[in-house]
Order: structure tokens, then sequence, then C-alpha cells
């Protein structure tokens, strides 16, 4: 048979678009020739099986679900929940129940996915702050203590026989010696002399070799710390200050001056030597303690004259 007969008793096609066949085959046909291939077929399209077709691939949508909310919004709305006791979801929903592994295994802790625990004896949020009364002072925490640094100012400033408290000697109070120290450069700034670059080599290096040289002097069953060398030395430089703050007013190159310079280096080198005595159980000692800390204080006594 022609290939127009062979078409139309197979039928139509099943898919949505037909490819043509070509009229009259190679041996001829009722047009004649043979060797021309006769002109395509228009195509067969069905709109309602294209419809069907998209349909069942995207599939339905649900006109009733929520539009879903950024994840850092949700995280967030969890969060405040959580803290407020309110254990429901932002949608109204109840939370799933999280595996054992997932809680934190108290009461009022929270799992791993930012529910709130829903044990109904969890304690409510203020309980977890933390009471104004009971915070610890800024100054406490930092170590400062206004009455220690009171005492130990009071010993340098009045030196005595009696026995040094060990409270007193076991203190490594830094903020008052920063401050003496502080008010000497001011003191000198005021008669023009900006000495905070000599203050400060000259008290680094002191401080060093006298934790050097007690720590060879100490008993094998002492030692002392650097931070108490920097604190008994600075505490002790109290006298040299207020010897610096009367040179604002006088000059103390003469007779007078030289007399309030030796007793300036006699009262810091005293109370300096009872407190690293005291610190190192080392009475039988204290001349050979007392010669190079004479030395340190006498040298600031010559920077605050001259």
């Amino acid at each position: 048979r022609s290939g127009t007969s062979a078409v139309s008793s197979a039928g139509p096609a099943p898919m949505a678009f037909q490819a043509y066949v070509p009229q009259g085959g190679s041996g001829g046909g009722p047009q004649g020739g043979g060797h021309h291939a006769a002109p395509p077929r228009p195509t067969t399209f069905d709109p309602s099986q294209f419809q069907q077709t998209w349909v069942t691939e995207v599939g339905p949508t649900e006109p009733d679900a929520p539009t879903p909310e950024p994840p850092a919004v949700l995280g967030m709305r969890r969060n405040r929940s959580s803290l407020e006791g309110n254990y429901e979801t932002p949608g109204g929903r109840s939370p799933p129940k999280s595996p054992t592994f997932l809680s934190g295994g108290g009461s009022g802790s929270t799992n791993a996915r930012g529910w709130g625990s829903p044990n109904p004896n969890a304690p409510a949020h203020h309980d977890y702050l933390e009471d104004d009364d009971d915070a610890i002072p800024l100054l406490e925490e930092l170590g400062i203590s206004f009455a220690d640094i009171w005492r130990k100012t009071k010993l340098a400033l009045r030196p005595t026989l009696a026995e040094i408290d060990d409270g007193i000697v076991e203190d490594a109070d830094l903020a008052g010696p920063i401050v003496f120290v502080l008010c000497l450069g001011g003191m000198l700034l005021l008669q023009k002399k900006v000495h905070f670059g000599y203050i400060y080599g000259f008290g680094v290096c002191s401080c060093v070799s006298t934790y050097v040289v007690l720590n060879l002097m100490a008993p094998p069953q002492s030692s002392i710390e650097f931070a108490h060398v920097v604190s008994f030395l600075g505490y002790c430089l109290l006298p040299v200050v207020v010897l610096a703050a009367v040179a604002v007013v006088l000059d103390l190159t003469g007779p007078l001056g030289t007399a309030l310079a030796a007793m300036c280096v006699a009262a810091s080198t005293w109370t300096s030597t009872r407190l690293f005595e005291a610190k190192l159980r080392a009475r039988h000692q204290r001349y050979l303690i007392a010669y190079p800390l004479g030395l340190i204080y006498a040298c600031f006594v010559l920077i605050t004259i001259f």
C-alpha cells in the first residue's frame, strides 16, 4: 500500500505533537513522480492533554498553608517564647517532643532546637537573673581596697617600731604605688622638670634589681614575688613625694633641703626594710636589706631636689 493508506489505518498518534509522514514514498504515489516528498501534514495539538500533564508534574498547592517566615525571625520568636515561659510555636501549635539526648537534662533547660523545656516545674525567667544586691563591686573585683591602701599609707608616713600586720605584708596592692609615682612626676612637673622618663626607667631597674637581690638573700623556706617588691617600694616612696611637694614652694638646695632629704631617705628606707624583713622572715639580715634600699631612695631624692 501507499504511505497515505498506512497512516489512516494506524489512527492518530497518542503524542500531543505528531510528526508528519511524507506522502508518496520512493516507489511513487498517486501524484506521480516518486522522486519529490509530499508537503508536511499539520501537527495535532491537544490543549487539554498538555494542561493535565503540567498539573500532574507540578502538583497542587495548598492555599491554606501559612507563608513561611525567615529563619532569623523564627529563631527570635522561639527564644523569646522560651524565656517568657510560653512554650508554643509562633503558629499556635505545640512544639514536638524532642528526644532525650536533645534536652538539657534539668528543669528549665532548652534543647538543641531552641524550644523551651515543657517541664511545668521549671523556674520563671526572673529566677535566672542575679539580684543587684548580690553583685560584686567593681573595685573589689579589681582587687582595690581603700582600707588597705590607707593602712599602708599611714605606715609609710609614720614609721613605727611595732610589729607589722600580716595582712599588710601579704597584700600586693599596685594601685597605691602607681598613684604615688604619678604624683611624684606631677610635682616635678610643677617645678618645670619633665622627669617622667627618669622616674619610670630608674623605678623599673630598682624593682628588678631588688627582686633579684632579695631572692638571693632569702632563706630557703621563703621567697618574695615581684608584685610584692613593686608594692613595697612604691608605698615607701611616699616621703619622697612629700619632699617634692615641699620643693614646689621652697628651695631645697640649702641646708634645710639637705636635712629634709636625709629624713625622707631614712623614713623610706626604714619602712621598706621592715616590710621586706617581715615578708622574708629575715630579721637577722635587716641591715643587708636596708643598704640597697637606702641607695634607691637616695637617687629618687636627688632627682627631686636637683
